[in-house]
């Protein structure tokens, strides 16, 4: 497990609070272990599904939450995130296989760029597109 915390604070004319958020992350959702990046470096622009069954959509803050909403969910094979609107998608799936096939591109990516992690199935990596 890895913990984080973040601190965030509130200010009024009045007074400051500050607000501390520790959360513990399986090693495997760590920031540096959620893949945002493909092999030569470029953003994620496109993800292939081939044993897609369903998916679940959730509003989260950071791709780590989301790969441990994964784990933490009976049957999530893989999961990606979608960094410029918060969106975290769960995939379920036959735990095992290939759920997530994703592809770099050299160029500009317009969402951000797609970060994911596998659950109990797996990712690979598909080229450049």
């Amino acid at each position: 497990m890895v913990t984080s915390t973040s601190t965030y604070f509130f200010s009024t004319t009045e007074s400051t609070v500050y607000v501390t958020i520790t959360s513990s992350v399986a090693s495997l959702c760590a920031t540096n272990a959620i893949v945002t990046r493909g092999p030569q470096g470029f953003l994620i622009d496109t993800l292939q599904f081939p044993h897609f069954n369903r998916e679940l959509y959730v509003d989260c803050l950071d791709p780590s939450e989301c790969c441990q909403m994964c784990l933490d969910t009976s049957g999530c094979a893989a999961m990606y995130y979608i960094p410029n609107v918060n969106q975290c998608v769960l995939f379920s799936a036959a735990c095992g296989e290939t759920e997530i096939i994703y592809f770099e591109h050299n160029g500009t990516v317009p969402n951000g760029g797609f970060q994911l992690q596998a659950g109990c199935g797996d990712i690979s990596y598909g080229g450049i597109d």
